[in-house]
């Protein structure tokens, strides 16, 4: 499978090489001397590997990283530099704090050996995932959570977090769920990869709330599990072992999943009312059926795609979607929680639109169980914060 490849590089030579082993293999590759020429590149073009040198006259590396992280990218990059290992390290540390995909370093002077090996690793790099190495996560417990949190816009007090799955490779690195849950979807690896996520989400909820730490959490729900007749039993069995309330579980569907595959699985989800769990109909306003689903299914919770919210300062179209989202879940009894709140201005925009909820990097990133105790602790004062709960409906 050919990769787009962008090397950010000032030597020439090392450009030239790279370009020669990189095409030789069917890869497309754009060569760049620094930030400045191969930045407009980066933010319009999908790329799927970038390799970068540290050492970029006036500019260092770890600058790169930070517009990289700016402009939100998901491939993976690999470090080149004559620095020592540790400090290479050191720079990936950085990154991978960063959410970006750190995938390795390789010394200078480069060796074309260590250029050929490269290129055979690249496969693995564009399709990591095959059934081998998702049992080999599954059984090695290379799957982990990182938990991104939602508050009360009007109070700024945390109410929720949203669990986020990774994957961390030995040797590739983290790997972004858009990567494999497709194929795990398509290779009967979803249920027991979402009984794992469901497992550690739980348990980690149970310790917060035995500390005092009054959140819900939010799981995302793969469509295609709820034809299947054990969901309801496994999330009560889970409830029951964690000695949580159902209400403190929200789990969340993308509006994009099929229709029909939701359809098959409308008991599943009114069982799942029923018994006190929440629904979310994920990424509304960028699928196919969003009034079916709304008129259908029993979801408690609405939540507006980042992708209106992020334009809705200069784009008065994004603006008015937004508005009308919001008075939509609400008129329903909806909870209706805004994605992607990336700055100061956004926030105080949807709570003028009367928008209940939000999360995003402006609030907060994804973050470790230990990074979001230690926010949590400088959001609230001790005592018990109540979740914001509407009236909930059955349909």
């Amino acid at each position: 499978m050919a990769l787009n490849i962008v090397v950010i590089d000032d030597d020439v030579e090392i450009r030239t090489l790279t370009r020669m082993l990189l095409e030789k293999k069917g890869h497309r590759v754009e060569l760049f001397p620094s930030l400045g020429e191969a930045s407009l590149h980066l933010a319009s073009e999908k790329v799927e590997l970038v390799i970068l040198d540290l050492n970029l006259g006036r500019r260092d590396g770890l600058e790169v990283l930070q517009y990289l992280h700016r402009i939100k990218l998901t491939a993976p990059v690999l470090i080149i530099s004559s620095c020592d290992v540790r400090t290479a390290n050191s720079v990936i540390t950085v990154g991978q704090a960063s959410d970006l995909n750190m995938i390795g370093f390789l010394p200078k002077p480069l060796k074309l050996t260590d250029l050929t090996t490269l290129v055979a690793q690249l496969d693995r790099v564009s399709n990591p995932v095959s059934n081998d190495s998702l049992n080999s996560a599954l059984e090695n417990d290379h799957f982990f959570l990182m938990y991104q949190p939602k508050i009360d816009l009007s109070s700024a007090t945390p109410v929720s977090v949203e669990a986020l799955l990774r994957w961390k490779d030995p040797d590739l690195g983290i790997i972004p769920p858009d990567k494999f849950i497709r194929f795990a979807e398509m290779n009967g690896h979803i249920a027991p990869i979402t009984w794992r996520v469901m497992e550690m989400a739980m348990s980690q909820l149970a310790r917060w709330q035995s500390t005092g730490i009054r959140v819900t959490m939010a799981i995302n729900m793969s469509a295609v599990l709820f034809s299947r007749t054990d969901v309801c039993d496994i999330t009560s069995r889970l409830l029951a072992e964690h000695q949580l309330d159902p209400s403190l579980l929200t789990l969340e569907l993308t509006e994009t999943a099929e229709v029909g595959n939701l359809m098959l699985g409308l008991e599943t989800m009114t069982r799942l009312r029923i018994m006190g769990v929440d629904l979310s109909l994920d990424d509304f306003g960028t699928g196919h059926a969003s009034f079916t689903q709304l008129y259908q299914i029993p979801f408690s919770e609405l939540k507006v795609d980042r992708m209106f919210v992020g334009k809705m300062h200069q784009d008065p179209n994004a603006y008015a979607i937004v508005r009308n989202i919001i008075s939509l879940g609400q008129s329903l009894g909806m909870r209706v929680v805004a994605e992607g709140i990336e700055t100061e201005q956004h926030q105080q925009m949807l709570l003028e639109m009367g928008c209940n909820l939000g999360q995003g990097y402006f609030i907060g990133k994804p973050m470790t169980a230990e990074d979001f105790e230690t926010w949590f602790a400088k959001r609230c004062s001790p005592h018990e914060v109540v979740p914001f709960r509407p009236e909930k409906r059955l349909g």
